[in-house]
């Protein structure tokens, strides 16, 4: 399934919106920020890095509903491109390209929204590994990804992972696995710190 119609699924069932009437990915990237903060039960006393932050749009829409957003992303364009649609908040960091400009942050929530498919499993691995040393206690990391199991010919361009790859990951860092969906290409995962 492609990612607008995930979007726009989780959206009806979560958040109730009539989401035909939405035309753009701004207005769905917003929407779906908002079920982020619905599910997450993200509040003014969390802090959040969006890794892999792209346009900024789900940033740009938590901002107002958190104490502080770290954004990262590897290209130094999206990073200017992040800050420019984010530039209206005073509680947002930007960070990147490198990625040593992380180490001296804590979070208590970690978002990558369509980042992992980016990634070898290696990256994966070593990504998540450093999630850990910036995480406070009771961190949650949330992503998606694409399942190995429904592989298609569609999606050849994307990184896929096993269930039995993420609970490897999940186990490495000490992380509770408390959503996976398990069932369809295109799944959410939620970890919790133990």
């Amino acid at each position: 399934m492609e990612t607008a119609e995930q979007i726009k699924k989780y959206i009806n069932l979560t958040v109730g919106k009539n989401i035909t009437e939405l035309k753009d990915v701004e207005s769905l990237k917003i929407l779906e920020a908002e079920w982020i903060l619905k599910i997450l039960a993200l509040n003014e006393t969390i802090d959040v890095l969006d890794y892999g932050a792209g346009f900024g749009f789900i940033t740009n829409a938590i901002a107002n509903k958190v104490n502080f957003v770290h954004t990262y992303d590897v290209d130094q364009n999206w990073i200017k491109l992040c800050e420019n649609n984010c530039h209206t908040h005073n509680n947002i960091k930007h960070h990147g390209p490198s990625i040593e400009s992380l180490h001296d942050i804590k979070v208590n929530t970690i978002l990558l929204k369509d980042v992992v498919e980016n990634f070898t499993f290696d990256h994966f691995v070593q990504t998540f590994n450093m999630f850990d040393t910036i995480a406070k206690p009771n961190c949650k990391i949330f992503f998606n990804f694409y399942n190995q199991e429904f592989y298609n010919e569609d999606n050849n361009d994307k990184s896929h992972f096993t269930i039995e790859q993420i609970q490897q990951i999940a186990n490495n860092i000490n992380y509770k696995i408390v959503l996976l969906e398990k069932n369809k290409l295109y799944s959410f995962v939620l970890l919790k710190k133990q």
